[in-house]
């Protein structure tokens, strides 16, 4: 289930946006002196509220006037679900329009159809107006969405458009990319006197930790994370998809732009120059001519750009083409970032297009070899596509799901690819619970070959030491992978014999205690002093042995693994003979009695308080006595 997730407003000035955030989320956006007189959304606005089925949504305020539909462009970034306000008293306006054209271009599929305003309307207009709209959505994104109406001021219907962003919200394709490297588009810079600048956004891609160094782009500045806030709680982490707000480290606010980004040090080249395929809005009324100059709009950042076409002289509405974009600036973008292009003026939205190169050469028109590669880049939705997506997964695995979900191919295509590739061993393949998982052999050898070293340089610098717990084993090698896809790997490296899993240890295959002449000497005085100590049980910790400390501690996780020795906790081990007595009179105890405490467990071994309680923990572990109630009790299992 989705955790956490983005919504966001789009429409027409004075359709109600802010009004309608106001009453899912009980909080004004329209905070500026300058949006509380003019009764407008100039900025961005951002906040928070709780679902029914426990899931956090962000919801951004955008502003629906047109000269500050920049601002609007992004808020759209990272956006995962989207309410098209429309009022009931005047249905679909030019914004409406606009907006949508511009949801169509950054491939934003889930949303909910608000229509406002029914308290000011009598129902039989509502009737019509509705039905025009439905009319008016028609070829469009939106024509599929569910719609609802309500009354932002009246409260009407608001907890049913709480249930339909539930309902809807499981359909959402994500587009984040959780295992992919950090970046975060800054949408927002705010200066707090005596702690610094805070820099918020949607993080697009991987997760950011505490303390964790991160470099703003395309500044070069590098900086560290002081504090972390998501949905207004601080944390020690965020992930791709939430709406994140760092304090940073040494960073002055005067020096930070919207669109700049933040990721992680020496992971994003920035550019001025991108090829990209180009879509003209359906009903634009205008051309894209070659070499004219736009305003390209591209994760939360602005820059006019020049665009060359380089199979067209002209694009007219409706059509695409390949184009190279010389940009004013540096920006920051990856392959297959969404954009929107829009006029120098007037400021209409006349297309988009998605990023197949972002850091290009000089691209000649009429090229066919330019034009060949840039196609094959646009239309790699197929084995060689799959096969990218994996060789970019950042050397980690990538679960069925995920590869489908970032492959944008249809799940026969999907299946059909992955068969082919499964047929030529094309990757390295291994199962989990639920699904199969993707690796490329260079990612997987490199990997395997960094867990083995890792265990030889174990064994040779601790001559006596076996194991490795496995959650050491996930955080060294694993971060930021899904507990299953590690499980999965996990099992498949025991499976090809390089490692063996008992419970919560981890070792070579093969590997074993040397039995050399310490290992007997110190098994022996171990056993002598077990036994000295009958059911009172010594503590291992005052026993003097004279190994170093790393010895004893392995010697002895390797006596347990042997079963020479019985672990009762942390500090108190036996003998196989004792335990073996103390089990069987447990059991025998039970044969006439139904219940068995700490002072009973006690007086029937002979033993003191102190050991009673540790040795009623065993015997729960070991399968013997369970839980009734009572901390002091237990009955038989």
């Amino acid at each position: 289930m989705i955790e956490h997730f983005i919504i966001g407003t789009s429409g027409h000035i004075d359709h109600g946006k802010t009004a309608l955030i106001k009453a899912l989320t009980d909080r004004d956006l329209d905070t500026a002196k300058e949006e509380k007189e003019r009764g407008i959304t100039i900025n961005l606005g951002y906040t928070y509220f709780d679902l029914k089925d426990g899931t956090k949504a962000g919801i951004i305020d955008v502003p629906g006037h047109e000269k500050f539909l920049p601002n609007m462009v992004s808020g759209v970034c990272g956006m995962d679900m989207v309410l098209l306000v429309i009022a009931l008293d005047e249905g679909i306006m030019p914004q409406t329009k606009e907006h949508i054209d511009i949801i169509e271009q950054l491939n934003i599929h889930t949303g909910i159809v608000v229509l406002t305003k029914m308290d000011m309307v009598e129902p039989d207009f509502a009737d019509l107006m509705e039905e025009e709209v439905i009319e008016g959505l028609k070829g469009t994104v939106c024509e599929a969405w569910p719609s609802i109406r309500v009354s932002a001021k009246v409260g009407t219907n608001i907890e049913e458009l709480k249930d339909l962003i539930v309902k809807v919200k499981n359909h959402i394709v994500r587009s984040h990319d959780i295992e992919g490297s950090l970046r975060l588009p800054i949408d927002r810079i705010i200066k707090l006197k005596g702690q610094g600048t805070v820099l918020a956004g949607t993080l697009l891609e991987g997760n950011v930790h505490m303390d964790e160094e991160v470099e703003i782009y395309p500044l070069g500045l590098c900086t560290r994370v002081k504090s972390i806030e998501s949905h207004g709680i601080k944390g020690e982490s965020a992930t791709a998809g939430m709406r994140t707000a760092l304090l940073l480290n040494n960073v002055n606010a005067e020096d930070i732009r919207r669109g700049m980004v933040i990721a992680k040090p020496d992971s994003i080249i920035p550019t001025t120059r991108i090829a990209a395929y180009i879509t003209m809005v359906k009903k634009t009324g205008k051309v894209l001519k070659n070499q004219q100059k736009v305003h390209v709009h591209v994760g939360t950042d602005e820059v006019i750009g020049r665009v060359k076409l380089l199979n067209a002289d002209v694009l007219s509405e409706g059509e695409s083409g390949f184009a190279e974009i010389v940009l004013e600036r540096e920006i920051v973008v990856k392959r297959r970032d969404r954009f929107v292009i829009r006029f120098l003026s007037p400021l209409d939205t006349i297309g988009g297009g998605i990023v197949l190169i972002a850091n290009s050469d000089k691209l000649k028109r009429n090229d066919e070899a330019v034009l060949g590669k840039l196609k094959a880049i646009h239309e790699d939705k197929s084995k060689e596509h799959i096969l990218n997506i994996v060789r970019e997964s950042d050397k980690m695995p990538i679960k069925t799901s995920k590869l489908l979900a970032l492959s944008e191919l249809s799940k026969d295509t999907f299946d059909k690819e992955i068969g082919e590739i499964k047929a030529l061993n094309e990757l390295f393949i291994f199962s989990t619970k639920k699904e199969e998982c993707f690796f490329t052999f260079k990612a997987e050898d490199a990997l395997r070959q960094s867990i083995i070293e890792y265990f030889k340089e174990l064994y040779d610098k601790r001559h006596y030491a076996v194991c490795e717990s496995i959650n050491s084993i996930k955080a060294k090698f694993f971060k930021g992978i899904e507990p299953l896809i590690i499980d999965g790997y996990l099992e498949r490296l025991c499976e090809d014999s390089v490692l063996s899993i008992d419970g919560v240890n981890v070792r070579l295959f093969g590997r074993e205690c040397p039995k050399d002449e310490v290992y007997t000497e110190v098994l022996e005085k171990l056993k002598t002093e077990f036994k000295k100590a009958g059911t009172d049980f010594a503590d291992v910790n005052s026993i003097k042995l004279d190994v170093s400390d790393d010895d004893r501690n392995d010697l002895i996780s390797a006596y347990v693994d042997n079963k020479e020795i019985v672990m009762i906790n942390d500090d108190f081990y036996t003998t196989p003979d004792i335990a073996g007595m103390i089990e069987d009179k447990v059991l025998e105890f039970f044969e006439d009695n139904e219940v068995i405490s700490f002072a009973l467990l006690r007086d029937l071994l002979g033993t003191s308080r102190r050991s009673a309680k540790p040795l009623m923990a065993y015997l729960d572990n070991v399968g013997i006595t369970a839980w009734c109630g009572k901390e002091t009790e237990r009955v038989k299992k």
